[in-house]
């Protein structure tokens, strides 16, 4: 091999490794943590990050079912001129929440000054995002599949950009008797694909989950 073809296949190594780096660097970069002011409810707080499907113009975030069963309470809504009075209290929708009393977040889409649709299934909230190309509607994603957000803890409240989406360092809590918290690194794919890699406990008790 002539001494020009040794420094051409050189070069070109050199590329290919400089190119595979700089791949694995971008997606595996730090995480950040998760910064959502905690003192309201945050989901009406992601909801000012989704970046919808051009064909859902005008749209309104609710939760109703508290704090009464008729309660419908507009978390957010991209018409700040719509009539809210006419929404329906559903006992239903993509994600559903509280202990004694369940509440219920669901996607009201609007024609004018009319309702177009209800969307309540956590199929209806992929189709509306369209492609997910923000870290709030991928950690809605998470959301309506269990995954908790500490807010506390970076270890369960984190997220990084990927090629192909978001990874979150999220967690869910042990079904045992114990008050204990499993990392979960959860990954949403640009088509809102989830998939998740069970990780360790990082807290235990009561002190040190919730009071740290």
């Amino acid at each position: 091999m002539q001494t020009s073809q040794i420094k051409f296949f050189i070069i070109i190594l050199f590329i290919v490794i400089i190119s595979i780096s700089f791949i694995g660097c971008k997606d595996k970069g730090d995480f950040q943590k998760i910064t959502l002011d905690w003192s309201e409810d945050y989901i009406g707080e992601l909801a000012s990050g989704f970046k919808t499907d051009a064909k859902y113009k005008n749209w309104v975030l609710v939760r109703s079912g508290t704090p009464k069963a008729e309660s419908v309470s507009i978390l957010f809504q991209s018409n700040e001129l719509f009539n809210s009075g006419i929404i329906e209290p559903l006992k239903k929708g993509f994600l559903v929440s509280g202990h004694v009393i369940n509440f219920y977040y669901y996607l009201v889409v609007i024609d004018q000054e009319n309702i177009k649709n209800y969307l309540t299934e956590p199929d209806d909230l992929v189709n509306f995002f369209g492609e997910i190309d923000s870290m709030e509607e991928a950690l809605m994603i998470a959301k309506v599949n269990n995954y908790n957000i500490d807010y506390l803890h970076s270890e369960g409240s984190s997220f990084r950009l990927t090629e192909d989406g978001y990874d979150f360092l999220l967690f869910k809590e042990e079904e045992n008797d114990k008050i204990e918290f499993r990392q979960y690194i959860v990954s949403i794919s640009s088509k809102g694909q989830i998939t998740a890699k069970k990780g360790e406990i990082y807290c235990q008790g009561y002190v040190d989950c919730f009071e740290r």
